[in-house]
């Protein structure tokens, strides 16, 4: 792919990303809006979530040189289930490629992306949770809010590095997962992205040729007489021998 049609693609990309998330912003503003005058208008978190799950698919639908393929989908939880959902963390695009699994869960976001106009507020309005990395204050609200969803049988999806790689290898684990998934007593689901570092390089705006994998590695069924660092060193083992 030559320069001039690498740089005429990343144009048609961030105009097919910013145009498709703005209509679907101010869907979500529209009906959080109306959701206050009309009150059986229930789970409108559960609606917008699935509108951004559209915005993912039609992004790789639309994008020529990408493609995603998906591993493991038996693995995922049923739409009355919630588990906890982990994931290496490669790039910006980590989130339009799980948006593919098709799947309800709540993110666990870094607060920063919750200040930008018009995403912050659909974000808000899906109950995705936003986290301040190093506040202890907010990792608490962060992890309730967490344990809530799983409560309403949502899936929760995390990324336990808690930052995303500069290398290919797996960074140690933070514990926010593992300890909510054995307080609540719901499995967790590992799973592997590879090829989304290739989608849009760290550092670029451009788009790059990329065949994007997402490999389901199975379930690690709740179990009390686990510790919540043996659960950790389990799914650590399971990403990093996939990688």
């Amino acid at each position: 792919m030559t320069k001039i049609i690498q740089g005429i693609i990343s144009i048609y990309f961030w105009i097919i990303v910013i145009g498709l998330g703005f209509l679907v912003c101010v869907l979500g503003m529209v009906l959080n809006f109306v959701s206050k005058y009309i009150h059986h208008i229930k789970d409108l978190d559960i609606f917008l979530h699935r509108v951004a799950c559209l915005w993912g698919k039609t992004i790789f639908i639309l994008m020529p040189f990408w493609s995603i393929k998906i591993q493991g989908r038996q693995f995922l939880p049923s739409e009355d289930e919630g588990v906890v959902l982990i994931s290496n963390h490669e790039s910006l695009t980590d989130i339009i490629a799980l948006f593919n699994l098709n799947v309800g869960f709540r993110w666990m976001a870094k607060a920063e992306l919750f200040r930008f106009i018009f995403l912050g507020q659909l974000m808000s309005y899906a109950n995705y949770i936003p986290v301040q990395r190093g506040n202890k204050e907010s990792i608490k609200q962060a992890m309730a809010s967490s344990r809530h969803v799983l409560d309403r049988k949502i899936s929760m999806m995390i990324f336990p590095e808690g930052t995303r790689s500069k290398t290919h290898t797996l960074s140690p684990f933070k514990n926010g997962a593992f300890t909510m998934a054995l307080e609540k007593g719901v499995d967790i689901v590992p799973m592997v992205l590879k090829g989304t570092c290739d989608l849009v390089p760290k550092g670029s705006w451009m788009v790059g040729r990329a065949k994007v994998s997402i490999d389901v590695l199975g379930r690690i069924k709740y179990n009390p007489d686990f510790t919540m660092e043996e659960l950790k060193e389990k799914a650590f083992n399971m990403m990093s021998q996939a990688l």
